[in-house]
């Protein structure tokens, strides 16, 4: 077994934020490849600069500068092995052992784990369906602070976010930064879905709203290109990317990723990544579409928004219906998802919610997912 995906014979696996392997474009990144040994032999698979190959920082900071709300200056860019290191980064260089890191709930389950891995307090701010509640984080840092810890980060995905799928509106995101800032915190920004909005253009990044040094923003071309090339990028204040570039980790190992930037950089510069997410965006779309209305049909009982991006829909059972509870039957029935406690950092806030991912299977499958669901919640 090569990757990391397996399902139980039979079942319709939507508990993985996978994406189908025939939307993963092996021949284009194997013509950019070639290109990119062409152009630069040998020094494509040299120790790459700290910061990241150049045509690649380039090409981001133009990009970024036309579907976010600035542009980075070129200090304030670099390239990272996708969002989970960029995140261990963070933590690692960012905060002291005691330190607390806020975290909405419900809220992506292996940030918690990555987080857990840390000498860090974590601790739960209040969500409503317009994502974190801004005097949610001024409490959650005077908990923080009374319990003797030092509130140091928040961590968040505004946009489509995991699990839940919210876009946090504009003058939402305007308030959190002016609370973040106003308790000495700064925000953690998951960005990796902004580029899968299939309803309107996502709203400006909270880093793009905030003063410089507070917030660590986090992209990838996990979800618009490739997990396996495990690329992504970073944008901050000067000062602290300036930290992480001159960190001992890049010092030892050169630019993260440099064969798979400059991989990248070509199939950015050929326009082949544009036309490509073109038609991802379509794809996705339209299994979204799909999934929501069959949802509709075989599980009138469930609730749930829908989602203007990403990957995932966030399900409320019915009263009484505890997730982990129903996933047994659910899996006689050939479905499977993942209960959304495993998003709520030991709380109890998400007994009755599930998360389901629409982006690995094609849309009959998950017509028929959401006719199994429906048949688990009868039975």
């Amino acid at each position: 077994m090569l990757t990391q995906f397996f399902a139980a014979p039979g079942v319709i696996d939507l508990a993985w934020g996978h994406p189908d392997p025939l939307l993963l474009r092996a021949d284009l990144v194997a013509q950019a490849a070639a290109a990119a040994l062409r152009r630069y032999g040998p020094d494509a698979l040299g120790y790459g600069v700290s910061a990241g190959p150049p045509p690649l920082l380039d090409w981001l900071r133009a990009h970024l500068g036309r579907i976010d709300g600035r542009v980075p200056e070129p200090a304030e860019l670099m390239i990272t092995a996708g969002v989970s290191q960029g995140l261990e980064m963070t933590i690692s260089m960012l905060t002291r052992p005691g330190d607390a890191v806020l975290v909405p709930i419900p809220t992506y389950h292996l940030a918690l784990r990555i987080l857990r891995e840390h000498p860090v307090r974590i601790v739960p701010v209040a969500t409503d369906r317009d994502g974190p509640l801004p005097d949610a984080v001024a409490k959650a840092a005077a908990q923080a602070l009374a319990e003797g810890a030092r509130p140091r980060l928040l961590y968040t995905v505004p946009t489509s976010g995991n699990p839940t799928g919210i876009t946090v509106p504009v003058e939402r995101r305007r308030a959190l930064v002016a609370a973040a800032a106003a308790c000495g915190v700064t925000i953690v920004e998951d960005d990796v879905y902004r580029e899968l909005a299939y309803d309107a253009p996502a709203p400006p990044s909270l880093w793009s709203l905030a003063a410089p040094g507070g917030v660590v923003r986090l992209g990838s071309f996990s979800k618009t290109l490739a997990p396996g090339l495990r690329l992504g990028w970073l944008t901050a204040d000067a000062a602290t990317v300036t930290r992480f570039v001159d960190g001992g980790l890049i010092d030892s190992g050169g630019g993260v990723a440099h064969f798979a930037a400059m991989v990248v950089s070509e199939l950015t510069t050929s326009g082949a990544y544009e036309a490509n997410l073109a038609s991802l965006r379509a794809s996705l779309s339209a299994r979204r579409d799909a999934l929501v209305a069959a949802l509709r049909v075989h599980a009138p009982d469930v609730a749930f928004a829908d989602p203007p991006g990403g990957y995932f829909l966030w399900l409320r059972l019915p009263d009484g219906v505890g997730a982990r509870d129903l996933l047994p039957t659910a899996e006689r029935h050939g479905v499977s998802y993942l209960p959304g406690d495993a998003f709520t950092a030991g709380t109890d806030l998400g007994r009755h919610h599930l998360r389901l991912a629409f982006t690995r299977y094609p849309t009959d499958d998950l017509v028929e997912a959401a006719r199994r669901l429906g048949a688990a919640l009868r039975s």
